[in-house]
């Protein structure tokens, strides 16, 4: 029962440094130095870094209960709201159990597969050779307009973009300010407007869509349309900003950095351009044509495992509790970083290497539960990780049928900072096939 290994005095601001300068970069640092359950203490706080699948399991799945969300820090929840992303307990399970049923990749494929389709081709059918320069923020515009239109019902064009760009606005001044809400500083003051603005926009959406009634197969149709113990309009806003902005980010990231390992190497670029010119010849891709699309789904799995959409998670110990033998006392942050899990090579051979084909039912079979977890693992697991998959597999596609990614610097490592944004440009281009 004593205290597991982890850096202390001077190796305690060294691994700050590295977080500092590599993040998630040295998570994987920590893991290979001290193992499968890292302890950091700080005055009174601890950090408990779990790094094998069953410890894993316990706080996710076998003791789950015992283990909190973060509410988040009030910049985060004047964002986020009351939603799941901050709730525990009860009100968490009401809520996933309402919203839950919307987001279920059968029913998302009848009404959902058509707007991503149309969009991402409306949009690259503008690219002849597309720069390197700007090409991840395109690729987060569209994750962004398709997760808007999906959520919301706006029409393409004008409309998506206006609302897009409100989404957008008050994201990058939520994750830019480095001072508390109430310190006036520039940026405090820019992202309370845009807050202000983006709340005026959804809450008129919903008034309106409420006189109206369902518009169309979009989530706030489907809200408004709850029976008597459906949301309110506080708790429909809080919703709909939340899985809008954590849909368009993950999915967003995911795209760039799929992209990224595709030009990275070209024969799985053949791979994929091939198997969706035989099974599609030349037409939009349809949700019933991912049954005859594999590679496809192998790409887009390999991808969330390389580089997953966020790549740790906090939880709260909500009591005292042993894992492994070890104490934990109450108040614990529990960290679990799927980045640093997806390149263990216990559960996943030659890890630093992009291998599609490693995506066998024989292979998935044989992962601990916990082993893959690129949007979580057990009862709250990303509500929109049907979404976020089918959308991946949907745009991929749709690229891949159009234009070739091409590596413009292919030696340079992009640094990923905390949680999985690049902090520069993607190496690639996109060329006209």
């Amino acid at each position: 029962m004593a205290e597991p290994p982890g850096p202390r005095g001077t190796q305690l601001f060294a691994a700050l440094n590295d977080w500092r300068k590599n993040g998630l970069v040295a998570l994987e640092h920590l893991a290979q130095q001290y193992g499968d359950i890292v302890c950091a203490k700080f005055p009174g706080r601890r950090f408990y870094m779990l790094n094998h699948p069953d410890y894993i399991r316990h706080v996710l799945i076998d003791n789950r209960d015992n283990y909190l969300r973060s509410e988040g820090s009030r910049r985060e929840r004047r964002f986020f709201g009351n939603s799941m992303q901050v709730n525990n307990g009860d009100e968490a399970r009401r809520l996933r159990r309402i919203i839950g049923p919307m987001f279920q990749q059968s029913l998302m494929a009848r009404d959902y597969c058509r707007v991503v389709v149309d969009l991402t081709r409306s949009v690259v059918d503008g690219w002849t050779t597309f720069p390197s320069a700007t090409l991840m923020d395109e690729l987060m515009q569209v994750a962004l307009s398709a997760s808007v239109q999906i959520h919301f019902g706006t029409r393409p064009g004008a409309e998506t973009d206006e609302l897009a760009t409100l989404f957008r606005e008050a994201d990058e001044f939520r994750t830019h300010a480095a001072l508390p809400e109430w310190v006036p500083t520039t940026v405090n003051r820019k992202y309370l407007r845009a807050i202000e603005r983006l709340n005026r926009d959804v809450f008129a959406r919903i008034k309106a869509r409420r006189a109206s009634g369902p518009v169309g197969a979009d989530l706030l149709s489907a809200f408004v349309s709850l029976p008597d113990e459906g949301l309110t309009d506080v708790e429909i806003r809080d919703s709909l900003v939340s899985t809008t902005a954590a849909g368009a980010d993950g999915i967003g990231i995911a795209l760039n950095q799929t992209i990224r390992q595709i030009a990275l190497n070209p024969a799985i670029d053949d791979a994929l351009h091939a198997e969706a010119a035989e099974v599609l010849d030349g037409r939009p891709v349809r949700y019933d044509d991912l049954v005859n699309l594999p590679y496809a789904e192998q790409v887009v799995k390999e991808a969330l495992r390389l580089v997953p959409p966020s790549g740790a998670m906090v939880r709260i110990a909500a009591g005292a509790d042993e894992i492994g033998g070890w104490r934990i006392p109450r108040g614990s942050r529990m960290l679990i970083s799927s980045w640093v899990m997806h390149r263990d090579a216990r559960w996943f051979g030659d890890p630093y290497s992009f291998k599609p084909e490693r995506w066998t039912a024989e292979f998935e079979r044989s992962l601990p539960t916990c082993a893959y977890l690129p949007f979580g693992r057990g009862p709250r697991t990303c509500i929109g990780a049907p979404m976020a998959t089918l959308m991946l597999r949907l745009m991929l596609v749709t690229i891949a049928q159009r234009h070739r990614p091409r590596a413009t610097d292919p030696e340079r490592a992009i640094k990923i900072r905390p949680f999985n944004r690049a902090d520069d440009y993607l190496p690639v281009v996109l060329e006209a096939r």
